[in-house]
């Protein structure tokens, strides 16, 4: 599977797998959830998947990392904890660089980073 580092898939938000051959007209009636996640809250954000993880928020202003295969809770923060500002959430997509995951908050102009293996701030 394609890494998916930011929303919608790539810079032109084609939201197109060109490398997906498992996925057709023909099997899509098959296809069955392989796991459930239950967030804190309903997901806003596109899911962003690199390598064996993805990443999500929630309107519980959660950010969380999840692993890909199995759909465990790797790690997951609110955004109070980042920006400091209570009930503060963010509803935009993660980008994901090597070692982070950045995404903006609603409670202003914050930009948040970090680190992609922990969650802790940078």
């Amino acid at each position: 599977m394609t890494d998916w580092a930011s929303s919608n898939g790539d810079v032109i938000n084609s939201r197109h797998a060109a490398d997906e051959v498992a996925i057709s007209t023909q099997t899509v009636p098959r296809l069955r959830p392989d796991h459930v996640l239950v967030s804190d809250g309903s997901n806003w954000s596109t899911p962003v998947v690199v390598g064996e993880t993805f990443f999500f928020t929630d309107d519980a202003g959660s950010l969380t990392c999840a692993d890909r295969q199995s759909g465990k809770v790797l790690w997951s923060r609110k955004i109070a904890e980042y920006n400091g500002i209570e009930n503060s959430n963010a509803r935009t997509s993660v980008v994901v660089t090597d070692d982070l995951v950045i995404v903006g908050d609603r409670a202003g102009a914050n930009l948040i980073a970090a680190k992609r293996t922990t969650g802790e701030r940078v």
